[in-house]
């Protein structure tokens, strides 16, 4: 029986996932009393340093939809650097639905996908005239 690549936690996407939660924690932290204009300077360094993970190991996502929900985050960080106000450890909240909703994705049974690639956007699929879909070709 095969196992569907959803449900196979590479080493690489477990290193992504903890990376990145490191930069979310890392970033409330460093807010934590700091002024406006640093809050706006730890945002913008997080989220290229969260945008670098993100596209140098974007192979180890399953679909466009998961790296572009990691995107979703990455917005979250820079947005939150433009927030004068970050007192208390709510944002633990934050990241604990944060990664929840992500690992409960990687979790969910489906058929293998397509992984993000730098030429997937060329991809196209060929059908044959039974409509069966034949392999990808780079156009």
């Amino acid at each position: 029986m095969k196992t569907s690549k959803r449900n196979q936690f590479s080493l690489q996407w477990m290193a992504i996932y903890s990376v990145t939660l490191a930069i979310y924690l890392g970033f409330f932290h460093s807010c934590l009393g700091a002024t406006y204009s640093s809050c706006i300077l730890f945002g913008v360094c997080f989220w290229l340093a969260w945008l670098a993970v993100c596209f140098v190991a974007r192979d180890a996502f399953l679909k466009r939809f998961e790296f572009w929900m990691y995107q979703l985050v990455g917005i979250d960080i820079l947005l939150e650097g433009f927030n004068p106000i970050h007192t208390g450890y709510g944002f633990y909240w934050c990241a604990l639905s944060f990664w929840s909703v992500l690992l409960v994705y990687r979790l969910i049974p489906a058929t293998p996908a397509e992984r993000v690639s730098s030429n997937s956007s060329l991809d196209r699929i060929v059908c044959h005239a039974d409509n069966s879909a034949a392999e990808p070709v780079n156009v």
